[in-house]
């Protein structure tokens, strides 16, 4: 299976995230942030 970053965006979509310490945002919000900054630096 290839790894999708975008797979857990909220923490509770983890399938260990009772397990795993508590944190805001999942592992893809990253990559979702990531870009919207690029975007706008391309626009301004």
């Amino acid at each position: 299976l290839m790894p999708h970053p975008e797979r857990n965006i909220r923490p509770f979509h983890h399938p260990d995230w009772k397990r795993m310490p508590k944190r805001e945002h999942g592992d893809g919000f990253e990559l979702f942030q990531n870009a919207v900054r690029r975007a706008g630096q391309l626009v301004s």
